[in-house]
């Protein structure tokens, strides 16, 4: 089987899980036997295992927090490709819905087959048909691991409208790319690199959260940290979680972000019940009518308002209030240590 474009990607990450699993520092022994059966060079996915773990953690680590609270929950994991996040946080009652496109799932299925409590659904995440195999009275996180970048602008914002409407109380965790990750990637070699430079279309900075946060429906925006426990690396992200959103991504650095959808009432529900028909438009009608209430949002937060003075290659003019934020020094506080999965900087609040 030949994979090709973006489900090609998956292969990187499933080698650099296997490499950092044979490290030592990611306990995910199914990666190691998936990658065995594949006839597929995975040398080069093994550079960056390291710090590939981290993120693989910090979504684990979201996951697990989900299911603290709900143990009968869903996730939903979009763009799954072949990861082997269920087996990591599996706590004996999550139901796991894997949504990929036909020649993913095709694999996927032939080395991780679906079981009691997991089911895959073929096709794009865009078209948000797998809402209707979930139970309404669910509690849901969905995540897209590896997959909005690969995304147009526009189909990443109406995905997350999309979201927050038809799936109210959920949870999204997601990550990012910002510019500076791009422009260091360009400067390496081989097929991943190829493959990043071609298809990642969407990239982050503050703008981009501006926006997301703006969203109808978003209630709240968020920057994960790594576990602490995972050495000097994990530290040095959960130190750039806390910089002013002005700074944070102008570092090249994979940022994860969760998104938490706003929770409807009774009267609302049942409103959006005698409308099913309507909100099932496909993303692409439906886009025209999101897009504008999206920039005209945008148009009325604080940061894009005070941004004005941010020329666009990020570099902080000195009449810019970004600028005059200081950043953090000294030592951690104690509560910051002993929850360190969720950073949020006192700026954040007000957008």
């Amino acid at each position: 089987m030949e994979l090709s474009g973006v489900p090609e990607t998956l292969l990187g990450n499933l080698g650099r899980r296997a490499a950092a699993a044979r490290a030592g520092v990611l306990d995910d022994p199914l990666a190691i036997r998936v990658v065995d059966r594949l006839d597929y060079d995975f040398t080069d996915t093994t550079r960056g295992a390291r710090l590939h773990a981290l993120r693989v953690a910090t979504f684990d680590m979201a996951v697990r927090r989900f299911l603290i609270s709900h143990p009968a929950g869903t996730v939903v994991a979009l763009g799954e490709g072949l990861e082997t996040q269920f087996w990591r946080v599996d706590n004996g009652q999550v139901r796991w819905l894997t949504v990929d496109v036909p020649e993913t799932i095709e694999l996927r299925r032939l080395l991780l087959p679906d079981g009691p409590r997991r089911s895959s659904h073929c096709g794009s995440a865009l078209d948000l048909e797998w809402v209707a195999s979930l139970n309404p009275a669910d509690k849901v996180l969905v995540t897209a691991q590896g997959l909005l970048p690969y995304f147009q602008r526009d189909q990443v914002y109406t995905l997350i409208a999309a979201l927050a409407e038809r799936l109210p109380g959920s949870l999204l965790v997601f990550d990012v790319v910002p510019v500076a990750m791009l422009n260091v990637v360009r400067r390496g070699s081989g097929r991943e690199r190829d493959l990043a430079v071609e298809l990642w279309s969407w990239l982050f900075d503050p703008d981009e959260r501006a926006t997301i946060r703006a969203i109808p429906g978003v209630d709240e925006l968020r920057d994960l940290a790594p576990p602490l426990s995972l050495g000097v690396a994990s530290l040095g992200i959960a130190a750039i979680t806390r910089l002013p959103i002005g700074l944070r991504y102008l570092l090249p650095v994979i940022s994860i972000l969760q998104a938490r959808f706003r929770t409807v009432s009774a009267n609302e529900s049942g409103m959006q019940a005698s409308s099913q028909g309507a909100r099932m438009t496909p993303l692409k009608e439906s886009r025209q009518s999101t897009l504008p209430v999206l920039r005209e949002s945008r148009c009325a937060t604080r940061l894009e308002r005070d941004r004005r003075n941010l020329p666009i290659g990020g570099c902080l003019r000195p009449g810019s209030w970004l600028a005059r934020i200081p950043l953090p020094v000294g030592r951690a506080r104690p509560d910051a240590v002993r929850d360190p999965e969720v950073h949020e900087h006192p700026r954040d609040r007000e957008q």
